[in-house]
């Protein structure tokens, strides 16, 4: 699961990334988003997860597949 931060939505008290100590053998990884280099080394790790995207819009919590943002390198 990718986490993308807006930038309205960031604030010190709402983490939500957290694995427990075996992230490999983890149903779930959670990652923040990082530049399109990163990413990938992460998703050719962990080749056999599917990757989703938590994000917000609106205020709201929204999940989806993983989509690389246009602007990011």
């Amino acid at each position: 699961m990718i986490v993308r931060y807006n930038e309205d939505d960031l604030s010190i008290h709402d983490e939500w990334v957290f694995n427990g100590a075996d992230i490999d053998g983890a149903k779930i990884i959670w990652a923040r988003e990082l530049d399109k280099a990163q990413n990938e080394k992460l998703f050719a790790y962990f080749k056999d997860h599917k990757v989703w995207l938590a994000t917000t819009e609106d205020g709201h919590l929204v999940f989806g597949p993983y989509q690389q943002l246009a602007d990011t390198p």
